[in-house]
């Protein structure tokens, strides 16, 4: 067992200790502060899982790719693409890389006595998280080079990467946010094995209307068609809102699937499903840095979205898949993901259930006890 394994089992033990030792932002700014620092020891970390208890095999987008099992790591865990080798040693069976952007960004910034980084606060006693990291990005080059790094290093099997590009957020005009995403979508291409559009960022402006949607992925899918290989292209989304008129007018620009839900900003009626304990840190965050709520607290709203998706998918008999996030954590939540509809919801991601499953068990058996 590796020290940073041990630090991870520790601290996370003593999270709700700490709470209660110090005041919200003390909180908030130790756990800010210490995020990057704790994500690149990962990088380096010494994780040996059986990968053989690790299957759950799937064929997916017309048997092109080929998923070791169906529990991958989602965007923002690994930002830039360096952790690719530590999520495929614990037993991934895939990995999206992202959120990239065109150009490097810093984010949100918040400013501490420990110094310049992007907010975040676990939430100890409910599962859960709060982030408004902004979309920090090292670029789409940086990614694209760890892709291949990784790939002809390490030459994983049954190991799918996607990549999650959105808009830079300081590209107001409309037509330059384009044109960095087409830039990202293009040089993703040569290494992605599909290529998941952030339609729902929750900490930044984006302009999530219809006809900006429809110009979006309209360009990503044409740049897609208009090369030899198949790349998939899956849409991220923090609400289905009307579900068939969603998935009808993604389904017309032959997106191959959603990946449902993101990050929530409905604080006041995520409130209830939060811990007592931990309302006081959930109150200044939301009310002092607003950003997305993630983990258990949000788990019964994605697996209603995961529903509507499904259902709307088989009733219109729609050649689309959908990947379900939102508060997976446990072996209990991955087997009612199954049951929704088995060909449809083929695919789950997690990430801030994947850091509370680090936290309590051996990261050789996180995937193998799950799958």
């Amino acid at each position: 067992m590796s020290i940073v394994e041990i630090f991870t089992k520790i601290e996370h033990k003593l999270r709700p200790v700490i709470l209660k030792l110090f005041k919200p932002e003390i909180f908030i700014s130790l756990y800010t502060s210490s995020r990057n620092s704790y994500l690149k020891k990962l990088s380096n970390a010494n994780v040996s899982a059986n990968l053989s208890e690790c299957i759950y095999e799937q064929s997916l987008f017309k048997n092109r790719l080929k998923f070791r099992n169906d529990l991958g790591n989602a965007a923002g865990f690994d930002k830039d693409g360096s952790l690719l080798e530590f999520n495929y040693k614990i037993g991934a069976g895939f990995s999206v890389v992202g959120t990239v952007l065109s150009e490097e960004y810093s984010g949100n910034i918040h400013k501490s006595i420990f110094g310049k980084s992007n907010p975040w606060t676990p939430l100890p006693n409910s599962g859960s998280a709060i982030n408004s990291l902004g979309l920090p990005s090292k670029g789409i080059d940086i990614a694209v080079k760890n892709i291949k790094k990784f790939k002809d290093r390490v030459k994983p099997k049954d190991f799918p990467i996607g990549v999650s590009i959105m808009g830079h957020p300081l590209h107001k005009d409309s037509e330059r946010k384009l044109k960095g995403i087409s830039e990202c979508v293009d040089k993703a291409l040569e290494v992605a094995d599909f290529i998941e559009i952030n339609e729902s960022c929750p900490n930044t402006e984006h302009n999530d209307d219809q006809s900006s949607m429809l110009a979006r992925v309209t360009e990503v899918i044409e740049l897609r068609d208009s090369k030899e290989r198949y790349v998939p292209v899956l849409v991220k989304l923090g609400d289905l809102g009307d579900a068939e008129f969603t998935i009808k007018f993604l389904s017309k620009l032959k997106v191959d699937g959603i990946v449902i839900v993101n990050t929530q900003k409905n604080y006041s009626t995520l409130l209830p499903r939060v811990s007592k304990r931990d309302q006081k840190l959930y109150d200044y965050y939301t009310e002092n840095y607003q950003g997305g709520v993630s983990g258990a607290v949000i788990k019964d709203f994605s697996f209603e979205q995961a529903k509507k998706a499904a259902s709307v998918i088989d009733n219109l008999n729609l050649d689309m898949i959908v990947v379900h996030t939102g508060g997976i954590a446990t072996k209990d939540d991955i087997q009612n993901s199954r049951k929704i509809a088995k060909d449809i919801v083929c695919l789950r991601e997690w990430y801030t259930g994947l850091m509370e499953a680090m936290g309590s068990n051996s990261w050789n058996k996180v995937y193998s006890k799950l799958i």
